[in-house]
């Protein structure tokens, strides 16, 4: 089956707004914990095994496979996987 314009412009307009909530969660790292968690599971299928994501800010770890380090991507923290993550979605 093939993918539509408009699911792929819905996709966009999914992950985007989700990037844009999880920084509005910033301070309230538990209630950014669960967002994004949903937001993994939802936008990216790191429940049928590995992902091919490439973060676009990411120069020594270029791929996140799992979503334990997508996670740490997006968010960081004390308990990052990528000792190079800053939070990419929860920067200015």
């Amino acid at each position: 089956m093939m993918i539509s314009k408009k699911e792929v412009l819905k996709a966009q307009d999914n992950w985007g707004s989700g990037v844009v909530k999880i920084g509005s969660l910033k301070n309230d790292r538990t209630e950014c914990e669960a967002f994004t968690n949903s937001f993994l599971n939802d936008l990216y299928s790191f429940k049928n095994g590995p992902v091919l994501f490439k973060p676009t800010k990411c120069k020594i770890e270029q791929f996140r496979p799992t979503k334990e380090k997508a996670l740490s991507y997006f968010i960081a923290g004390e308990n990052r996987a990528c000792e190079e993550d800053n939070g990419f979605a929860i920067q200015p």
